[in-house]
């Protein structure tokens, strides 16, 4: 990056900094509401997470039975507040980009480990090729052994 490109970025960082104290409350409230919409959101996914847990749990212990434990919701089911289409779907989007990248990640370390398998046996198979003694049956001499003195 040159000198004059980090200068130019500066000045639009100061001159950035100066308009954002120049919000219209219009600008303002249309922040809050988008902030408060995120949070309504997080707040509904906690739910619905929970929510499933729960359904998932209770039908892995008694595969159709009910529970006694749970007392039975009497009345309507209470309002949830939904979320902005816009911000579920990218959400969503997120969540299938994250799956994707853990499915990579644990493609490319499965890669890797066949890679140092297959280096490894190749290093055998050289180390075969460099004695070939071992292949014939004969052994060769370990470490630490002395080799028989033959008699004269």
């Amino acid at each position: 990056m040159s000198l004059v490109a980090i200068q130019q970025l500066e000045l639009d960082q100061v001159a950035g900094g100066l308009s954002k104290e120049k919000r219209s409350l219009r600008e303002i409230q249309e922040e809050e509401r988008e902030r408060q919409q995120e949070v309504d959101f997080l707040a509904w996914w906690a739910a619905e997470e929970e929510r499933v847990r729960v359904e998932t749990g209770s039908a892995s212990m008694g595969r159709g039975t009910k529970s006694s434990k749970r007392p039975k919701r009497q009345g309507p089911r209470p309002m949830v507040n939904h979320p902005d289409p816009e911000q579920e779907a990218n959400f969503l989007a997120w969540w299938v980009a994250e799956e994707e990248r853990v499915r990579l990640e644990s493609e490319v370390t499965s890669i890797e480990e066949t890679d140092l398998s297959k280096t490894s046996k190749m290093q055998r198979s050289r180390k075969k090729q460099d004695h070939p003694a071992d292949e014939q049956g004969q052994a060769s001499p370990k470490r630490g052994t002395r080799s028989p003195r033959k008699k004269s």
